[in-house]
């Protein structure tokens, strides 16, 4: 297995978001277009088979000095959680002025409404819940973490939100925070992660331009019909490719130099060039891509599969309906035909944190997205089958650890 990391940088602007599934994507229609169909659906039986022959990973930002950013992942536990460890959680035969210093009681006092009231204010959850909020508001704002932090957690030195606070606190002070104490007693940290969120690399930017309507008729515009159009603007991003089989990957690379990303294409939207970038880094990704183990982050969305423990994994769910794409095959009889959406499909998002029944080294799959015509209806025309790229790109978190 090789390791890349591409940049690309565009000369125009985006029309959508751009992630795995629409490189990929693009990378099939630039196979189609330059060696034909036939070379397309051999291209497409290897992931059909599970034997994908280049893994793509989800656009990552750099920041000013090219050092390469990723999603934070879906960690369990909480910032919020006040408990100790090794306790068990309050109940009605804990609560009393003995435990009153340890943790909230659940139910006022029956007989001494004003004593219940007391040990709330003894309460160091209450306390604590009071300062951590300010910081915990700014925290669930960061998206991306830089490769330092990012390593921890594959190498299980960071296994929960709030190890991952403690994580970044001790980052941006220069210094080892161990305990909510230390945590706390820094009064700075909640501006320091708020510069951190505007300071931190992003990958686009969103903005509105003024179009004029054209009439349908006269080719001309519409007179008083203006109408703001939302664009992305993405001066360059990075992604990652696990490489299998290289004679593939060359085949890609060409069908990227002849296809645009994302919608309006005929407008001139998604215009790109990109190239290989040497970084060291990547040599200390790649074992975390090739040891395969039970657990592993995404880096690019993901559809379910049997192998996850769905209860023992953490992730954000999305739904996403794509358009199909006919700027290349507008004038091909069979795509004209087609419907504008392909059908409703559960992604999970990337930097999902998966338990895997079995360590396998590839996650997700390629998943028929549109068949037309539909099996209740029928046609003179050759059915047609458009496929949608769900492979997550596995970082595997090393669990001896």
């Amino acid at each position: 297995m090789e390791l890349i990391r591409l940049r690309f940088k565009f000369d125009t602007f985006l029309s959508s978001y751009v992630d795995a599934s629409t490189i990929f994507g693009a990378i099939a229609w630039g196979i189609r277009l330059l060696e034909g169909e036939d070379k397309l659906n051999e291209f497409l039986e290897l992931y059909k088979k599970n034997k994908p022959p280049f893994l793509i990973s989800s656009p990552l930002p750099e920041d000013e000095c090219g050092n390469l950013w990723f999603p934070r992942p879906q960690l369990g536990g909480s910032v919020l959680d006040c408990s100790q460890e090794g306790k068990e959680p309050p109940t009605e035969t804990t609560c009393g002025e003995e435990n009153s210093d340890k943790y909230s009681c659940p139910k006022k006092n029956k007989e001494d409404p004003n004593k219940g009231q007391q040990n709330q204010q003894k309460d160091p959850c209450r306390g604590y819940l009071r300062k951590i909020y300010p910081i915990h508001k700014q925290f669930k704002k960061i998206r991306y973490l830089p490769w330092e932090i990012f390593k921890k957690i594959l190498v299980g030195e960071i296994k929960t939100e709030k190890d991952l606070l403690k994580g970044l606190a001790g980052y941006l002070l220069k210094r080892e925070i161990k305990t909510d104490e230390e945590l706390l007693e820094e009064k700075n940290l909640q501006k320091l992660l708020e510069c951190y969120v505007k300071k931190s690399p992003k990958l686009v930017e969103t903005d509105a331009t003024v179009k004029t309507a054209i009439h349908r008729l006269t080719a001309t515009a519409a007179e008083g019909q203006l109408f703001n159009e939302t664009i992305r603007i993405s001066p360059k991003f990075n992604i990652l490719v696990a490489v299998y089989n290289k004679k593939w990957w060359e085949k890609a690379k060409k069908a990227l130099r002849v296809v645009k990303l994302g919608g309006n294409k005929t407008v001139g939207y998604g215009r790109f060039t990109f190239e290989e970038v040497p970084d060291n880094l990547l040599r200390e990704i790649k074992p975390f891509v090739e040891n395969t183990t039970h657990t592993a982050i995404t880096l690019s969305p993901t559809f379910y599969e049997e192998n996850i423990d769905i209860e023992e994994s953490f992730y954000e769910p999305y739904v996403k309906r794509p358009a199909v794409d006919k700027t290349y095959g507008y004038f091909d009889a069979n795509f004209i035909r087609l419907p504008v959406w392909k059908n409703i499909l559960l992604y999970l998002k990337e930097g999902a944190y998966l338990k895997l029944k079995q360590p396998k080294p590839f996650i997700g799959c390629l998943k028929p997205a549109l068949e037309y015509p539909p099996e209740n209806k029928s046609s003179e025309g050759e059915k047609i089958v458009i496929y949608q790229y769900g492979y997550g790109f596995p970082l595997f978190v090393r669990e001896n650890s």
